[in-house]
């Protein structure tokens, strides 16, 4: 558990013009509290469960499976918003259909002529999701809001830009179970043969997702929060207070979304009863060991060494275990 402050190098809110405004008549809205960033496949989905559960705190989505899950959507929003500059199709198709079409009406047919035109869609689009994360207080009767994106983590210059100041929360965890993972969740989908992993398929998490997700982690400012799957296996309530003093909420509701996000609770399973059809396939801590060889553990460990020790430098945060059979 770690709470982490680095100088944030964005502008102020003050500095952006239009700064939060909804858009008819200037009424002012509230920005979210905090974004969950990420990493993909590292526990995401059971951080925004156990947040969910708080009196005070509304995270979403909110799977209907997880204990007051209601279906909620991803909203995808930095993930989408990203493509504005390099891809419009996809950016136009992606940002009128996420969260329930909420943007559609926002997104013109042509792509902005300028950068002072796309720096107003921006803004109208930043505007418009803040306003649906203020209707999730009203809706759900919490003060304090966030969502869920793990690809977030990729595009942390962009939330600094429109949303200086914003908390935001990271899970890691090992990347050898997070190949594991995401290889069960390939084949899930139908895109993945059942097969063993392949030292292509490892390389192509390294630079697909885990070299991405830490050169992102890298460039995150105060305030922060990092913690780990791994911790929140080992001994989640001190780790769960810690998130909810950064959030700014009751931290003696800790011990209860612990147990009420627990992997028996969210999945109805014990911890290693595997359902590979579950969002929470496994529920265990070094999974890994039994689908890799040591040639492809070395070589997922060997790949990523620089940047995990750059992490560790930069943040403070023990992962040596992300490179030893023994793992934390």
């Amino acid at each position: 558990m770690s709470e982490h402050e680095r100088p944030a190098t964005s502008m102020s809110v003050e500095a952006i013009p239009g700064a939060h405004d909804r858009g008819t008549g200037g009424v002012a809205v509230p920005p979210p509290d905090f974004l969950v960033i990420g990493m993909q496949k590292s526990g995401t989905h059971w951080v925004t469960a156990m947040l969910n559960l708080h009196s005070e705190i509304r995270c979403f989505p909110s799977l209907p499976q997880q204990v007051g899950g209601d279906g909620s959507p991803p909203a995808r929003f930095f993930h989408v918003l990203a493509r504005l500059d390099s891809d419009y199709a996809s950016f136009r198709r992606s940002m009128r259909r996420i969260l329930k079409g909420a943007f559609a009406d926002l997104v013109p047919e042509d792509e902005p002529a300028t950068d002072a035109a796309r720096q107003d869609l921006r803004l109208r689009l930043r505007d418009r999701f803040s306003a649906y994360c203020d209707e999730q207080r009203t809706l759900h009767g919490k003060p304090l809001v966030g969502e869920k994106t793990a690809e977030t983590v990729h595009h942390i210059g962009l939330v600094d830009q429109l949303f200086p100041g914003v908390k935001k929360v990271c899970i890691l965890r090992d990347p050898r179970d997070r190949v594991v993972s995401y290889h069960h969740q390939q084949i899930l989908k139908g895109r993945r043969e059942e097969r063993p992993i392949s030292a292509e398929d490892v390389d192509d998490y390294l630079e697909s997702y885990l070299r991405k997700d830490y050169r992102g982690l890298l460039d995150v400012g105060k305030p922060f929060f990092l913690l780990s799957y791994e911790q929140l296996h080992e001994d989640p309530v001190p780790v769960v207070e810690g998130l909810l003093r950064f959030l700014g909420a009751a931290t003696d509701e800790a011990p209860e979304l612990a147990r009420g996000a627990s992997f028996e609770r969210l999945s109805g399973r014990r911890p290693s009863d595997e359902d590979r059809g579950s969002y929470y396939r496994k529920g265990v801590v070094g999974d890994w060991r039994g689908q890799l060889d040591a040639s492809l553990s070395a070589r997922l460990v060997e790949g990523l060494d620089d940047l995990t020790r750059e992490v560790e430098s930069r943040h403070g945060f023990n992962l040596s275990g992300y490179r030893s059979d023994a793992g934390l």
